[in-house]
C-alpha cells in the first residue's frame, strides 16, 4: 500500500494512493485473485468534517466504490471524546452499475447496490 496526502488550500486535504491485494492460495502465490486498487480522498476541516472518497479497482474487478461521510467529535470528559458520524457508500462494479451501463441494450443497472453503514461506538 502506498499513499500520499497533502493540503489543498487552508481547510482541505487530498489523499491519493494505491493498494495491492495479494491472496495466497493452495497453489501458493498465484495471480488468479490478486488485484490493484487506486483511490482518492478529500477531507474538509469545517463543521461536521465532510469527506468524500472514490476507490477504483484497475485489475480484476474494474469497478468503483464511492463513499461520503460526516462526523462530529463531542468531548465526554477531559480525556475522552465521542465521535458521532454517518457514512454512505455506492458500489459500482463487479457486475454492478459500471458494468451494466457499458453493456449495449441494458435497460436497468443489474447488480446495482447501495451500502449504508452506521457508525458504531
Amino acid at each position: 500500500m502506498g499513499r500520499s496526502g497533502f493540503p489543498v488550500g487552508a481547510r482541505t486535504t487530498l489523499t491519493v494512493g494505491g493498494i495491492a491485494y495479494i491472496y495466497p492460495n493452495k497453489a501458493g502465490l498465484t495471480s488468479d485473485a490478486n488485484t490493484l486498487e487506486i483511490y482518492g480522498k478529500v477531507a474538509f476541516d469545517v463543521p461536521f468534517s465532510p469527506k468524500a472518497a472514490v476507490q477504483y479497482d484497475v485489475d480484476k474487478i474494474k469497478g468503483a466504490y464511492f463513499e461520503g461521510s460526516i462526523s462530529h467529535t463531542v468531548p465526554a470528559s477531559e480525556k475522552v471524546s465521542v465521535v458521532l458520524g454517518a457514512l454512505a457508500g455506492l458500489s459500482a462494479g463487479q457486475g454492478g452499475l459500471l458494468t451494466s451501463i457499458s453493456q449495449p441494450g441494458c435497460r436497468s443497472p443489474q447488480g446495482y447496490s447501495r451500502s449504508f453503514r452506521r457508525f458504531i461506538l
